[in-house]
């Protein structure tokens, strides 16, 4: 996971402690790499980008990135702009956004989530 604010800095800095409003989650996929397809399958086509958006978007040979986002909210750091957490899968069929399980373990004792409900 990671931190984003809007203002891009020449040095690094550390956000204060304290409570951050979640405004927003979301969930994005892309495949960002392609292995050598395992098959021989043929993709009809007109033209060479199509055949290739087609392939990656279907193929178990594709890596994914899934991607899932919280929009943050501060007045202790008004700049902040989201929390960005991604996980990779070698195989499109087996791949899913992060659990809140799974972002409790990788969190740790830096950060945790409270329901206002």
């Amino acid at each position: 996971c990671e931190i984003e604010v809007n203002t891009i800095l020449e040095k690094s800095i550390t956000l204060p402690a304290g409570n951050y409003t979640i405004t927003r989650v979301l969930q994005y996929e892309f495949p960002f790499a392609h292995k050598k397809p395992k098959s021989r399958t043929l993709v009809a086509s007109s033209s060479e980008a199509s055949a290739w958006k087609t392939i990656a978007s279907a193929s178990p040979d594709s890596i994914w990135h899934y991607t899932t986002a919280f929009r943050l909210e501060s007045t202790l750091h008004p700049d902040i702009r989201q929390l960005e957490c991604g996980t990779v899968f070698d195989d499109g069929y087996f791949a899913r956004h992060i659990t809140i399980k799974q972002f409790k373990i990788i969190a740790g004792d830096i950060m945790s989530l409270h329901s206002n409900d």
